[in-house]
């Protein structure tokens, strides 16, 4: 909580249901001698590679190592989500930079370079819209093979909850 890079971890979680595409986003897909990545960006709508080395963020963890922000997979044999992230933090200059929130239609944009959509909520108030609206385009797009991904309003980290027990201020994937 409270990272601010859950904008860029939605987009990827969300773009984890097509793994073609996430294979897409490594130029170099198997691991090399060098511990040399490089992978793809869209930056201002055209591909940025992004080399990076092995060395990730880790912590110590009651007498572990772990990964610091992003994970290894369950069965700890993929690592790709903390690659992207330590690219993604290249990009922006920093880990510390990279974690100034954003919009997870941005990071959509940036792992796939494809045109990305915006639905907002208060659109619901402001045009009149039905709730109902708002649900046939999540189906639509699901239905159409859309990535996608939800944000929530709020100030400051994703510690509070509104109503509901969603945390604010905070980005989540949508997984069929």
């Amino acid at each position: 909580g409270g990272a601010g890079t859950c904008y860029i971890k939605s987009a990827m979680a969300s773009l984890a249901e097509f793994p073609e595409l996430v294979r897409e986003t490594f130029v170099n897909e198997d691991k090399n001698d060098e511990g040399i990545y490089n992978v793809k960006f869209y930056v201002r709508g055209k591909p940025w590679i992004v080399t990076i080395d092995e060395n990730l963020l880790f912590m110590d963890s009651y007498g572990s190592q772990e990964l610091v922000f992003a994970l290894q997979s369950k069965d700890n044999n993929a690592i790709w989500g903390a690659v992207l992230e330590k690219a993604w933090a290249k990009v922006k200059g920093n880990y510390l930079i990279s974690d100034l929130g954003g919009i997870t239609s941005n990071g959509i944009r940036a792992l796939t370079g494809v045109p990305v959509f915006d639905y907002w909520s208060f659109d619901i108030y402001a045009n009149d819209a039905s709730m109902n609206d708002h649900w046939q385009k999540l189906i639509d797009g699901e239905e159409k093979g859309y990535i996608m991904t939800a944000g929530t309003a709020g100030q400051g980290d994703d510690s509070a909850f509104n109503a509901c027990g969603i945390a604010k201020s905070h980005a989540y994937s949508l997984i069929a």
